[in-house]
């Protein structure tokens, strides 16, 4: 994720990508994230405009963080 200038390092939890859809042997995490990537960056960014960060500077977006996003 772009902050500025600044690459910012986002991490997706497993359990966020299981939250968003539940997968099956087609549908890993991988595909999950390209299929989910505005919603799991909107979430990311909502984080960090909230700085919410992590002591690295790093975005982890978990479960919660989706949840939170949808309401």
């Amino acid at each position: 994720m772009l902050h500025g200038p600044a690459l910012v390092a986002v991490l997706i939890t497993h359990a966020a990508l299981d939250d968003i859809e539940h997968g099956s042997q087609e549908n890993g995490y991988l595909a999950r994230f390209n299929k989910h990537r505005s919603a799991l960056e909107q979430a990311a960014s909502a984080k960090h405009q909230r700085g919410e960060v992590e002591e690295s500077g790093a975005v982890i977006v978990q479960a919660a963080d989706l949840k939170m996003a949808r309401s």
